[in-house]
C-alpha cells in the first residue's frame, strides 16, 4: 500500500492519467475516421462527448466519498485534472452542438423548441465557473467563498441529469442508471459527513 501512495503522490501518476484521460477522445477520432459512427454522424459524436463528460463529471465527484470511506488521501491530487477534463469533454461536447447541429437561422426558435438546453446550457456556465476558478490564485483569493463555490458540482449534476433526461423522450433506462448512480454519490457524500459529524460530536 506505501508503494501505492508513493507512486500516486509522483509526477509519474498524473502523467499517465493525463495520457488516459486522452483516450475517449481518440476513440471518437478513430471512430470517425473509420466512417462507422451511424446514419446519424453529428448527432452520434454530439451525444458520444456529453457522455463522456457526465460520466467524468460523476468521477470526479466519487473522490471525496472514496477518499473518506478508504483513507486514500491521494486521490485528492487527480481531483482538479479530472474536473478540468470534465469541463474539456462538455466544451467539446457544445462546441460540436453548434458546428453540426445548432440550426444559427433559427437559434432562438431552436431554443425554445428545446428547453433542456437551457438546462444543459446552465449546467455548463456553472461548470465554467468551477474550470476558471480551479487554479490555486482564486483558492486564495477566494479563501472561504472557494468551497462554497465548488459546491456548485452537485446542482451542476442535477442540472446535467435533467438536461439528459429530459432529451430522452423515449428509453429512460440510461437515464435511470444515472440516477441511481448520483444517489448513492450524494448519500456517500452527504450521509457520510452527517454520519461523521454526529460520531464527532458523541466522543468529542
Amino acid at each position: 500500500m506505501a508503494v501505492i501512495d508513493t507512486f500516486a503522490r509522483s509526477a509519474a501518476a498524473k502523467f499517465i492519467l493525463f495520457g488516459l484521460l486522452l483516450l475517449p477522445l481518440l476513440y471518437l477520432l478513430v471512430w470517425v475516421l473509420l466512417g462507422d459512427i451511424g446514419s446519424d454522424p453529428a448527432l452520434a459524436v454530439v451525444e458520444y462527448l456529453a457522455v463522456v463528460a457526465f460520466n467524468l463529471l460523476l468521477v470526479t465527484v466519487s473522490i471525496t466519498p472514496v477518499r473518506r470511506l478508504t483513507g486514500f488521501s491521494w486521490m485528492a491530487r487527480f481531483r482538479r485534472m479530472l474536473g478540468l477534463y470534465t469541463y474539456f469533454y462538455a466544451s467539446l461536447h457544445v462546441a460540436a452542438y453548434l458546428l453540426f447541429l445548432a440550426d444559427w437561422q433559427n437559434i432562438q426558435a431552436d431554443l425554445l423548441k428545446r428547453p433542456y438546453m437551457f438546462v444543459g446550457l446552465g449546467a455548463f456556465l456553472l461548470l465554467s465557473v468551477l474550470a476558471i476558478t480551479s487554479n490555486k490564485w482564486s483558492m486564495r483569493r477566494l479563501a472561504k467563498k472557494w468551497v462554497v463555490v465548488h459546491r456548485l458540482v452537485y446542482l451542476i449534476i442535477l442540472l446535467v441529469l435533467v438536461h439528459f433526461v429530459w432529451q430522452e423522450r423515449a428509453d429512460y433506462f440510461s437515464s435511470f442508471i444515472y440516477f441511481s448512480i448520483i444517489l448513492v454519490l450524494f448519500v456517500a457524500r452527504f450521509g457520510l459527513s452527517g454520519f461523521q459529524a454526529g460520531v464527532r460530536r458523541k466522543i468529542f
